[in-house]
């Protein structure tokens, strides 16, 4: 099975219907949803994703749609190993992005 690792702005893309990515980023949410990969979230995604839910719409809703989002995503381990493992990885741009998670779905 795939292991994707969803950036902040793929998660947002759904969220917040943001056009004209939020198609493209709800088919790589939907693969994780049907099982055909396994989605990861950096840590750090889902303290943005509170953050900014709960600076909008409060605590409660902030903690219902992060709860909801951990119920389809796990939370990546990444120490200095694993940024050094990425820092070897042919990708031209560190962080994984719309079109790398458009290319592994």
């Amino acid at each position: 099975m795939k292991r994707i690792l969803f950036d902040t702005n793929i998660v947002l893309d759904v969220l917040l219907d943001r056009q004209p990515f939020v198609e493209a980023s709800a088919a790589a949410w939907a693969s994780v949803e049907t099982g055909n990969s396994e989605g990861m979230l950096a840590a750090h995604t889902v303290t943005t994703i509170h953050y900014l839910v709960r600076k909008e719409k409060g605590s409660v809703k902030a903690n219902r749609i992060v709860s909801a989002i951990l119920r389809v995503f796990a939370v990546a381990a990444v120490d200095g190993a694993v940024v050094q493992e990425a820092l070897q990885l042919p990708f031209s741009d560190f962080e994984i992005g719309r079109a790398s998670c458009r290319e592994r779905v």
